[in-house]
């Protein structure tokens, strides 16, 4: 494989600032992420909460491979979630507009999107979306939006 291409790292790029500007300032540990190697993965020193984010630049929600890492990654943030009750979230970041409703139908297969949450895309610019599922059923029963969950706005 070679080095990532730069619609890959400006992915990466687009999912580490959601990822900051929603709390999750801390990097993981090397033990949490020797469980999946995600493109980014912090914690939110306030909530306890899980962020992982991948970028996607040429890989598509029908690659096997993608969906089995994304899949990993699902189960660690059920895990995540099943022993801190902290919120959990897991984005993708990808170019093909067009892929959106698959990239969405990939995720709702994923064990992650069983917890209480909400899945949403949003378009970051004219070529580039974000898939993002936000679980915290505490959260949620409180009324709370993603958009006011995302923008830090954690239960005390």
């Amino acid at each position: 494989m070679g080095a990532p291409s730069i619609d890959h790292e400006a992915r990466v790029a687009t999912l580490q600032a959601i990822a900051t500007l929603a709390g999750f300032h801390q990097n993981a540990s090397r033990e949490l992420e020797s469980l999946g190697h995600p493109d980014v993965m912090r914690l939110s020193p306030q909530c306890k909460g899980l962020f992982v984010g991948d970028g996607k630049a040429t890989e598509t929600p029908g690659n096997r491979a993608t969906i089995a890492r994304l899949s990993r990654y699902s189960e660690l943030l059920v895990r995540w979630h099943a022993a801190t009750g902290a919120p959990v979230i897991l984005c993708v970041a990808f170019t093909h507009p067009s892929h959106s409703r698959a990239w969405e139908a990939a995720f709702q297969r994923l064990s992650v999107c069983q917890l209480p949450g909400r899945l949403s895309t949003e378009s970051m610019d004219h070529n580039e979306r974000v898939l993002a599922f936000v679980a915290n059923a505490a959260d949620f029963a409180r009324g709370r939006t993603a958009t006011r969950f995302l923008a830090g706005d954690f239960p005390a």
